[in-house]
């Protein structure tokens, strides 16, 4: 008996209909090249975001784990208006005068239109002389209307908890309720500072989803605390300007 399996590309519609339940299957990678599926230095995988396409996934790819956490930092700031993951790649003359082409990990678009093409290696790879070499061989190859500038991110550059901080948000913010958000914003100006985050956690009176409720007002300028640290009920914030 012959499977009618089907492993092709999912269709752009919604699939079935039960319960008035709807599933949307993400959008496809927006990778300009195939990723290498195995590796014995650093780990493949991908994770899917709401942020970029309101109401639909979107599957963004990642070659290590490294790559997964500067994409959840960056996906997090203000200016971020998108995200691509190995974008076209560009051609450039290495050192020794041989032509080569370079594929970015990231091409990171601001919401001011500004592109920033972002290179993503270890500390100590990126410290090797050669390493420094092709990249400033690919800086003087780098066209206006491909990136602005370019950006070299190393693990160096933010901490542990930094990148935690950054993957709750993008885990709690597509299920925090319309009624939580109206509740954080009617509340935080209404409260003396410094506190505690348990202390304004408590003031919202919505139980268990206040943790997560609170997350966004942390990076959009309304609290303030330190978030190259964990952020837990016991972090101390202030008012930020927006608040």
């Amino acid at each position: 008996m012959k499977d009618n399996f089907n492993f092709g590309r999912l269709p752009d519609g919604p699939i079935g209909q039960e319960a008035d339940l709807v599933f949307y299957p993400p959008n496809p990678s927006r990778s300009s090249r195939r990723i290498a599926k195995r590796s014995r230095a650093s780990g493949r995988g991908a994770l899917t975001d709401p942020a970029f396409h309101p109401g639909k996934q979107q599957i963004t790819q990642f070659e290590s784990l490294l790559e997964m956490k500067v994409y959840c930092i960056l996906r997090v700031k203000p200016v971020t208006r998108d995200i691509l993951e190995q974008p076209p790649a560009i051609r450039y003359t290495d050192p020794s005068g041989r032509t080569r082409s370079h594929t970015f990990d990231f091409l990171w678009i601001h919401r001011d239109g500004t592109r920033v093409a972002v290179a993503v290696k270890p500390v100590a790879k990126a410290a090797k002389q050669d390493f420094q070499a092709e990249l400033k061989a690919i800086r003087a190859a780098l066209r206006k209307d491909y990136a602005n500038r370019l950006i070299l991110i190393t693990d160096a550059d933010f901490t542990r908890d930094e990148a935690l901080n950054a993957q709750r948000l993008l885990m709690f913010r597509p299920h925090i309720r319309p009624e939580h958000i109206t509740r954080v914003a009617t509340v935080l100006p209404s409260l003396s500072y410094p506190l505690h985050l348990r202390d304004i956690i408590e003031a919202l009176d919505i139980g268990p989803d206040g943790f997560g409720a609170l997350l966004p007002a942390l990076y959009d300028g309304r609290l303030v605390a330190d978030l190259a640290a964990e952020i837990t009920p016991d972090t101390l914030v202030q008012r930020g300007e927006l608040s």
